[in-house]
């Protein structure tokens, strides 16, 4: 004689389905707010970047200190507007360490604040300062009219 078999209906065997989607979901989404907001910075450092070059390319090729400044920031918020960048939201520092002149060293700092992506429901997320500085040599053979301030012999050529 068989005895009847009682099935037990627990949660044996069973996985995990609800919490495992709702924990799924909540990777996926942090997952790409961290690479949106790494895609923002890698953006904004290679607008800057560009930035950057354009200034000191079109300072370099100036005659005189003034209008080399001049030029120099123009070209680089037309680089920045051009990558959909704000001018506006950029800081351009120049600096010349030995004056304006023949074979002198130009340098340029631009720094941005770009911020984290908004998530709804949290405000005042924060932001990431990008910071980018290059530094270039004025053409020793050009034609250049020397600042009051520039050193000849303080020049990278005059050591060598």
């Amino acid at each position: 004689m068989r005895l009847p078999r009682h099935r037990h209906l627990g949660e044996r065997g069973a996985v995990g389905g609800g919490e495992g989607v709702i924990f799924g979901m909540l990777i996926l989404v942090a997952g790409t707010l961290v690479i949106l907001n790494l895609w923002a910075i890698l953006d904004a450092r290679m607008a800057l970047d560009t930035a950057a070059s354009e200034y000191l390319r079109t300072y370099t090729e100036q005659q005189y200190f003034f209008q080399a400044r001049v030029v120099g920031e123009a070209a680089a918020k037309d680089s920045l507007t051009q990558r959909g960048l704000s001018p506006y939201r950029v800081s351009i520092q120049a600096s010349e360490p030995q004056g304006f002149g023949p074979c002198a060293v130009a340098v340029v700092q631009l720094t941005t604040q770009v911020p984290w992506v908004r998530v709804p429901f949290l405000a005042g997320a924060g932001s990431t300062t990008v910071r980018v500085t290059q530094t270039e040599l004025i053409d020793a053979h050009r034609e250049v009219s020397a600042s009051a301030n520039f050193q000849q012999f303080a020049t990278p050529c005059a050591s060598s």
